[in-house]
């Protein structure tokens, strides 16, 4: 495959992860490997132009002007990534400077009023110096002592932290600090190639592999002058520049494409779902579900609307709009009555504490119309307990009784597999009336995934920590899945993280009286048993969307990489 016919092809491939990514990146690394444009045999050779600026160079040493730099090692047969064509040639990036340093290794004095800004490597970006808010700025007389001698064929190049950011310098005033490189370089060297080959992949793969420190990377100046050249004629610099900006140009409108498309589909998500959960009757949703399947190839193409499809699966559940409704079956009514007389009964005999009356549901606190055989409860009231784990500042043990916290809960996932253990006193006095059970719910509330919501569905003893709230439904007139269901949806989810229901939030903290609070729509049991059937089936159906869509995707990221490849080693 020759270049123009991949590039031709490129935008069939400009969807696949970090498409148009690699295609800068390869853009440049052919640049730099003189792939990028043919060679012009009328050209005069680097190795010309080499032996010009070494006297050059050496000129400007007899005169004062610089002065003369170390020899460095011969260049090695083991440093050469990538072979030349014949009219290039390899030197170090100290044979074509004439000087190559960094900026003040301290601390200037700054100087709120001052005409100079002190800037580091974070302030060079795509060629230019930026002077950002809190830039800081020196006098004068502090300019005169940190100066650096810059002129108009000086490249910046960030060599602390961020790696490899440039910028040219246009007699900006200015003080650089350590880390912010900078090199002259002598005629006959077009800066903008320079800088090309310094946003390679090439150069950033030398600089990372010399660079010093763990978390904060390092390159020192003795790397920067070591840096290997691939040097072109003077004239094919010029056509390399020109060839790249005009593919980045390219690689711009393919960004921007991708982007209009991606947020177009996430729209269409967005719309087509909004109006399956608002359609006021049943003809309404199956028009709406219609325009869905006609488009479903193309609404689903993307991550994230397969996260609001299953997102949507929840509130349609939790709405008595995921599967259909049977006249025969026992009204939520009269399940709700029987849950009334078991709590009464459960009171009267010393087995649940009677807990305080809650407020009547008010008509603001309806979100959603519900079928007639449906009701609202307050989640109190259809619970034998709702309580949290240990307040006590846990002490763990080598080994003991297990002991979770919010980590171990995802939606729908209770992860009890990486925990940490108790001793068998503590957990004893842990689990006093808050023993977990089969089938009980738990919630997380307090730290990032508040409100996540799983069923236990392992029988083992554990004792919890406050960042989780345990849940126990009547488990004889409720499902505990469907609760799940509707605690993850996004009307749950919503009473988890709003002001309303909450409170603390801010600091990661769902209070356990607004949990009790929570108003819940209830259907019929029989029916609780059809959702919590239909969720798991429709659920599977998403993990096969995305299963799907991630091994397309990384179909492309191969058909791409083998291309790149092709080039690279050609």
């Amino acid at each position: 495959m020759n270049t123009e016919t991949f590039f031709k092809q490129f935008e069939l491939f400009a969807d696949a992860p970090n498409g148009i990514a690699k295609l800068r990146e390869l853009i440049l690394q052919l640049a730099v490997q003189g792939k990028l444009v043919p060679q012009n045999p009328d050209d005069e050779p680097a190795d010309v132009l080499l032996e010009r600026i070494k006297a050059e160079k050496k000129r400007l040493v007899k005169e004062g002007k610089i002065k003369k730099s170390k020899k460095l090692p011969d260049i090695n047969q083991d440093e050469i990534s990538f072979e030349l064509p014949d009219s290039w040639k390899w030197c170090r990036l100290t044979e074509i400077v004439s000087i190559l340093g960094d900026g003040l290794h301290g601390t200037p004095v700054y100087d709120l009023t001052g005409e100079y800004y002190f800037i580091n490597g974070n302030n060079l970006s795509n060629g230019v110096i930026e002077i950002k808010g809190n830039t800081k700025r020196v006098s004068l007389d502090e300019y005169l002592k940190c100066k650096r001698n810059l002129n108009e064929n000086t490249v910046l190049v960030s060599i602390n932290g961020t790696i490899g950011n440039v910028a040219f310098y246009n007699l900006e005033k200015v003080v650089l600090g350590k880390s912010a490189c900078y090199f002259n370089l002598l005629s006959n060297i077009d800066k903008y190639y320079i800088a090309k080959l310094i946003n390679s992949n090439y150069f950033l793969q030398y600089a990372f592999a010399s660079a010093t420190g763990t978390t904060i990377k390092n390159v020192s100046l003795k790397t920067m002058r070591g840096f290997l050249i691939p040097l072109p004629p003077l004239a094919e610099q010029y056509r390399i520049v020109e060839k790249v900006d005009r593919l980045m140009e390219l690689c711009d409108k393919l960004e921007t494409q991708q982007q209009q498309q991606h947020t177009k589909t996430l729209q269409l998500g967005t719309v087509a779902t909004s109006r399956l959960t608002a359609a006021k009757t049943p003809e309404a949703f199956k028009q709406h579900w219609q325009n869905i399947s006609n488009n479903f190839d193309l609404i689903y193409s993307t991550p994230e609307n397969i996260k609001q499809l299953r997102q949507t699966i929840l509130q349609l559940a939790v709405m008595g709009k995921l599967v259909p409704q049977n006249p025969d079956d026992e009204s939520a009514s009269v399940l709700l009555a029987k849950i009334k007389a078991e709590k009464e009964k459960l009171i009267k005999e010393g087995k649940i504490k009677k807990s305080k009356k809650l407020k009547a549901i008010a008509p603001d606190e309806i979100e959603y119309l519900i079928p007639k055989q449906w009701n609202w409860s307050r989640l109190a009231d259809i619970c034998e307990i709702i309580t949290d784990g240990t307040h006590q500042t846990p002490r763990y043990t080598e080994n003991g009784r297990m002991f979770l916290s919010a980590q171990n809960i995802k939606p729908f996932q209770f992860m009890p597999e990486k925990h940490r253990f108790v001793s068998e006193e503590d957990y004893q006095g842990y689990i006093k009336n808050k023993k977990p059970e089969l089938e009980d719910i738990l919630m997380t509330r307090v730290g990032a995934g508040i409100g996540e919501t799983a069923v236990i569905d392992q029988k083992f003893d554990f004792a919890i920590y406050v960042s989780i709230a345990l849940i126990r439904p009547f488990k004889k007139f409720l499902n505990p899945h469907y609760l799940a269901i509707w605690l993850n949806s996004p009307t749950g989810s919503n009473k988890s993280h709003t002001n309303t229901y909450g409170k603390g939030v801010s600091q990661g903290n769902l209070n356990l009286g607004l949990i009790r609070q929570f108003v819940v729509s209830i259907p019929p049991l029989a029916e609780q048993h059809r959702i919590v059937a239909k969720v798991n089936q429709l659920m599977i159906y998403c993990d096969e969307l995305e299963a799907k869509l991630t091994q397309s995707l990384s179909d492309k990221e191969k058909l791409i990489d083998t291309a790149v490849y092709q080039l690279l080693s050609a």
